[in-house]
């Protein structure tokens, strides 16, 4: 364990008073393992995220999740069972907009919503979760479409595990 020591017992010599203090002011400040474990954590966490793009939402959403989950902000912001104090806000703003590629950048964020990271995330979700037919019908189209490969059944199985989870999104 680091530590760092400060130490408040000094004599000033210009300012004539050379009393020392009878008793040794100094403090040892030890980092708390928990924070230092969290830093990690949230930085893992982060750096796991990758940017979202029109191929890899379900997997971005999960990450997402596991990050705000993390922070402690996750029920908050799928129920939005309440607001989000400005600190809680910022955070998510951030890391949506930070996590996001610029040809889906264009196509959820705006005007209205580029500094409410509620309506950001909202958004997100609605551009890629749609219930509409049209996105259902791609969904759709995707999984039926999967190719499949003696020589690789596992990447099979993969593409189809994930073209299942697209298809239970909401």
């Amino acid at each position: 364990s680091k530590n760092n020591i400060v130490d408040s017992n000094t004599v000033d010599p210009l300012s004539g008073n050379n009393l020392k203090p009878d008793t040794t002011m100094s403090k040892t400040i030890e980092a708390d393992p928990m924070d230092k474990l969290n830093s990690v954590l949230y930085k893992t966490a982060i750096e796991s995220i990758p940017l979202l793009t029109q191929e890899n939402y379900s997997m971005w959403r999960s990450r997402v999740i596991n990050l705000l989950d993390l922070l402690k902000i996750k029920d908050v912001v799928l129920t939005a069972e309440r607001q989000l104090t400005s600190s809680e806000e910022l955070i998510l703003r951030t890391v949506l907009a930070a996590k996001i590629d610029a040809t889906v950048h264009s196509n959820v964020i705006n005007h209205t919503n580029k500094e409410d990271g509620m309506l950001i995330w909202k958004s997100i979700n609605d551009y890629f979760a749609s219930t509409q037919s049209a996105n259902r019908a791609r969904v759709w189209n995707n999984f039926s479409l999967l190719a499949y490969d003696d020589s690789d059944v596992n990447g099979f199985i993969t593409r189809t595990r994930a073209a299942i989870e697209k298809m239970h999104e909401r």
